[in-house]
C-alpha cells in the first residue's frame, strides 16, 4: 500500500504476502489508512481476500479443522465483513457476511495488514484483544497454517 518512504501509490497491488510485508512493516497505521483511502477500502479488501490469500493457500496444510470464519473488519470508512471457508476443496473468500460462521473475527483493516505482513500472530492478537473471536477459536488459530503465516 506504501512504497517509499510514506506515500501511498495505489499502482499495483501486492500478491504476494512478502509483498505486503514490504508495503506494511514499520508503517504507522496513519500511513496505513491513508493507503487505503487511496485504495479504497472495499478495493483492497476483495484483493486481499480474491488474491492474496488464495495465492497464500497451502494445499498442504492439515484438511482439519474445517468451517467459516467471518471477518469484521472496521475501518475509517465503516465495518465491512469477509468470510472464509476451509473445506475439502480448499479455501473459498466470499464478501459480505455469511449466516452461521462457525468463528467470527472482530478487528480492523490495518489489524488485518498487520497479521498478513506477520507483523502480528492470531496468538498475539488474540492475547492483546486486538483480535476478537466468537466461535471456534480453533479454525482462528488455523489460519496462520492455511496460508502459511507464523502461527
Amino acid at each position: 500500500m506504501t512504497t517509499e518512504g510514506n506515500s501511498p501509490r495505489p499502482g499495483a497491488l501486492p500478491v504476494a504476502l512478502r509483498e505486503i510485508q514490504d508495503r506494511v512493516r514499520g508503517r504507522s497505521d496513519a500511513v496505513l489508512h491513508e493507503g487505503l483511502a487511496d485504495i479504497g477500502v472495499d478495493f483492497m479488501l476483495e484483493h486481499v481476500f480474491q488474491k492474496v490469500v488464495p495465492a497464500a493457500f497451502d494445499p498442504s496444510s492439515p484438511a482439519e479443522p474445517r468451517g467459516t470464519v467471518q471477518f469484521v473488519l472496521g475501518s475509517p470508512a465503516g465495518e465491512r465483513a469477509w468470510a472464509l471457508t476451509r473445506d475439502e476443496q480448499g479455501l473459498h473468500a466470499r464478501a459480505g457476511s455469511v449466516d452461521a460462521p462457525d468463528a467470527t473475527v472482530q478487528t480492523t483493516m490495518v489489524n488485518l495488514l498487520r497479521l498478513l505482513a506477520s507483523e502480528k500472530t492470531v496468538a498475539a492478537m488474540m492475547d492483546t484483544r486486538d483480535l476478537h473471536v466468537t466461535g471456534r477459536e480453533d479454525l482462528v488459530r488455523a489460519l496462520p497454517a492455511w496460508i502459511r503465516l507464523p502461527a
